[in-house]
């Protein structure tokens, strides 16, 4: 483990994300990612031009595109796709950030059987019903790795709205922590403890 200081699938309608965080949220979630991210492809570069890149719960795209733009012109070549349930995100995004490709999917992922090298899940997890069941279904959908951004010892008796769950070490280990990088950090936009996961991914390398 690491340390350093430092949408959503349920929840929130549509009108309540765009109106409450105007995609600010989500690019800063995205930005501290991005020493993760950037770490990550360094590592697998050799074999994984271009790459494909996953945002898992993207909400308004803001981070996606984010992501995207930052990817366009750096060393990298990568094409970096958005999913959510809510349709209208997806459409609004796809007029707003045509750099990036967005589609709409079912909460679960069960209708999504596409492959990437990278899969990103940046403050999903807490939303959805059955976390463990998520996480498998994200590394399946990897070639490479899956990161997982999230927050981790929220105070169980006082979620934030949306959120269904409180993360502890116990979760991480269930997750596969102990035979993955993990390290926790406390971001500027979220004011408590967050932890971001890399786990390996399930699906086949082509």
């Amino acid at each position: 483990m690491r340390t350093r200081l430092a949408t959503t699938l349920s929840g929130m309608s549509h009108a309540e994300w765009r109106d409450h965080y105007s995609g600010g949220q989500s690019k800063a979630f995205m930005a501290d990612l991005w020493p993760t991210i950037t770490a990550f492809m360094l590592k697998h570069t050799p074999h994984m031009k271009p790459w494909r890149i996953l945002d898992v719960g993207c909400g308004t795209g803001h981070g996606t595109a984010l992501l995207g733009s930052m990817l366009r012109h750096g060393a990298f070549q990568a094409e970096v796709t958005g999913v959510t349930i809510e349709s209208k995100m997806v459409a609004e995004a796809q007029v707003e950030f045509p750099w990036c490709e967005f589609i709409t999917v079912a909460p679960d992922l069960a209708d999504f059987d596409e492959q990437y090298d990278l899969v990103i899940a940046s403050h999903v997890l807490e939303h959805v019903e059955k976390p463990l069941a998520f996480v498998r279904a994200l590394q399946s959908m990897a070639m490479d790795g899956v990161i997982i951004y999230a927050p981790y010892y929220e105070q169980a008796d006082a979620l934030v709205p949306g959120h269904l769950h409180s993360f502890t070490n116990e979760d991480l280990l269930a997750f596969g922590a102990g035979q993955a990088t993990y390290e926790i950090i406390r971001p500027l936009k979220w004011g408590g403890d967050t932890f971001i996961l890399e786990l390996p991914g399930t699906a086949p390398n082509e």
